[in-house]
């Protein structure tokens, strides 16, 4: 083997520090088998012994000492500026969960501005339906609906959810008796965003026992079926702004109900955001806070 077995000297390193393969191999994750194996690699590698064994210790030999003292300064040069080039790459990295529904219908169509906004920022969406560990796999910040703030979190309402129940114009052309206001004949679609279809019963005369109903478990999916006149869809004017705005959708009824759910922007209490994060913080504030 002519190439440098850099894997061998970095545990060479860890054992010569410890004067243990059994610490060294818990300092590097692996049992200490491996790290004998890979010190007995740098050996035949040197043509040196780097070590003297005994029953129950090691202890490095003069060689082995000279090589540690030479090479140590210098393996801890390459670790630090190799941890120094990840930081640098890391922190204009920034990852931001948001809900599937809101990904799609409100975040990609600001993308173009938010590359001309911040060519510098590598900003990296997770489409999660469910609340995520902050952190743990790298997110700093996530865009939530909540009934209340989380004490544990640090916590930005961005706006009440109004929802009302919106249907396609085409739907409304096959059931005429609907502008009536005759709904018997329609599908109420359910989603676990606002499981609140119960708070327009009286108000449109609907029985609950005869109505015919369709559950989903994404505002995504309820949305798109009302827009193919499957049926009605309560929705809010945030994620239906498009949908509104182009005629695809209309609302059913001339009334409207703040959902028991906001939109929040979250993130932890306890650990400070990157200055990249910060600035697009700042931007969902401004783009979706409640004066957007």
């Amino acid at each position: 083997m002519n190439s440098l077995p850099m894997k061998a000297i970095q545990y060479f390193c860890v054992a010569a520090r410890t004067l243990s393969f059994k610490d060294a191999a818990e300092q590097l994750a692996v049992t200490p088998g491996a790290v004998s194996q890979q010190i007995k690699l740098l050996e035949n590698w040197l043509g040196v012994q780097l070590f003297e064994r005994e029953t129950r210790a090691i202890r490095l030999t003069s060689l082995g000492n000279s090589y540690f003292k030479r090479i140590e300064p210098r393996m801890q040069e390459v670790i630090g500026v190799t941890h120094s080039m990840r930081q640098m790459s890391r922190s204009r990295a920034v990852q931001l969960a948001v809900p599937p529904a809101f990904e799609v219908l409100c975040l990609v169509p600001k993308l173009p501005e938010i590359l001309q906004r911040f060519p510098n920022i590598d900003l990296r969406t997770k489409a999660s339906p469910m609340p995520t560990a902050l952190r743990e796999d790298g997110t700093e910040m996530a865009i939530r609906y909540m009934t209340v703030p989380d004490p544990k979190l640090t916590c930005y309402k961005l706006t009440d959810l109004i929802m009302t129940p919106m249907v396609s114009p085409d739907l409304l052309v096959n059931h005429p008796e609907a502008t009536a206001g005759d709904y018997s004949k329609l599908t109420l679609i359910h989603d676990i965003l606002h499981p609140d279809w119960h708070l327009f019963y009286d108000r449109m005369g609907i029985d609950a026992e005869q109505i015919k109903t369709f559950h989903c478990d994404q505002s995504l999916v309820s949305l798109t079926l009302a827009e193919q006149g499957m049926g009605v869809a309560l929705a809010d004017d945030l994620l239906a702004g498009h949908a509104l705005k182009n005629g695809r959708l209309v609302p059913l009824i001339d009334w409207r109900v703040t959902a028991r759910r906001a939109l929040y922007l979250v993130h932890s209490a306890e650990q400070p955001l990157s200055p990249q994060a910060l600035m697009i913080r700042d931007w969902v504030l401004e783009t979706y806070g409640q004066d957007h």
